[in-house]
């Protein structure tokens, strides 16, 4: 039989004892239970007396459950940041609007200097009239009398300065110095200055081209004549542009001036007391009103439409890019930016 000390008096008690003979101390300890081996977390300050959470215990099993419960909360986050952005675009594009604004901010141009300075206004303004024309009439027409309808492709502008005394006819098959009354035409003719004086005032163009779209409306050489000058009367409208593509401010004006016509414009000019319409001229009978129809009508008394396209350059000072002028009084850009007398020719020519 073997005998256990107490560990708390010292006394020696047989191995049947559970207890200390003397102060009745358990002589075994009780059994420890063995707990799973868990996986480290990270320590943190535990707080006596409070138990443990889940997340202490077991972290795997936690950290699953915290992504579920997330996971839900994280898409109506999503869905509605997409909502927002969304509802943003009509406030950006709102934005759009103060911000060009603001680009815009300056002192306002001298409106009157730039337009009356650019190249297109101190121009003079001219018109083009078909020197030589070609007519071709049988020899049955000639002999049943005068057929004035081949006439039709005189522009009324020549039957007006005709009128007027400044150009005269002269049929190609004459003597240099022979002239015709445009009533009696029967051959190609050409269009020439009444006078050396005016000779000296007009040009001569050289080139092919047709008016609208007959056949038969063509001519190698064009007179061009000089009608007046343009006055300048005042803006009437002014809008701001801005270009995002090139980051250039324009500004787009709307004007008005007047019409001074010259000796040969006065011709043209409805509020002079000699002006007569082209078929009143060569006769209604002998002339298709509709020829006149489609002519400018020309008033000095009243005030034509300009439109000017200002460009803000990199040192703030502003060009003039593009410029505009009505042929009527009731022509308005931009339905009308083909003058009349774009018809007449398909190029740029100087002085138009």
């Amino acid at each position: 039989m073997k005998s256990i000390r107490c560990n708390e008096c010292g006394l020696l008690n047989w191995d049947t004892r559970e207890a200390c003979k003397r102060c009745h101390t358990p002589l075994f300890p009780a059994p420890v239970e063995v707990q799973p081996e868990i996986a480290p977390v990270a320590a943190s300050p535990a707080t006596p007396g409070v138990p443990l959470t889940v997340a202490e215990y077991y972290p795997v099993v936690a950290m699953d459950q915290h992504v579920r419960s997330h996971r839900k909360p994280a898409f109506i986050f999503a869905a509605i940041g997409l909502f927002l952005i969304i509802a943003a675009i009509p406030v950006l594009i709102a934005f759009a609007v103060p911000i060009s604004t603001w680009v815009y901010e300056g002192p306002t141009p001298d409106y009157a200097k730039l337009i009356t300075s650019s190249t297109d206004y101190k121009k003079t303004w001219n018109i083009l009239l078909n020197r030589e024309n070609e007519i071709y009439i049988s020899t049955a027409e000639q002999m049943s009398g005068l057929n004035i309808q081949h006439k039709a492709k005189l522009l009324p502008e020549t039957l007006m300065l005709y009128h007027a005394g400044l150009l005269k006819f002269h049929e190609i098959t004459a003597p240099p110095n022979e002239f015709a009354d445009v009533a009696f035409l029967m051959n190609e003719f050409t269009n020439e200055p009444a006078t050396e004086e005016i000779g000296r005032q007009w040009r001569v163009l050289n080139r092919r081209m047709k008016i609208a779209d007959s056949p038969v409306n063509e001519s190698n050489q064009w007179w061009i004549v000089p009608i007046g000058e343009r006055e300048y009367v005042q803006v009437t409208e002014s809008q701001k542009r801005y270009d995002f593509a090139t980051s250039t401010n324009f500004l787009d004006v709307t004007f008005k001036w007047k019409w001074k016509p010259n000796d040969f414009g006065r011709a043209l000019d409805i509020a002079d007391p000699s002006y007569k319409l082209p078929e009143d001229i060569i006769g209604r009978g002998n002339w298709l009103p509709a020829d006149s129809l489609g002519m400018p009508v020309r008033d000095s008394r009243v005030t034509y439409e300009g439109y000017a396209e200002l460009r803000r350059k990199d040192d703030l000072t502003w060009a003039v890019d593009k410029i505009w002028f009505g042929d009527s009084p009731d022509q308005h850009y931009p339905s009308n930016q083909q003058n009349q007398f774009s018809h007449y020719h398909y190029l740029d020519i100087e002085g138009f």
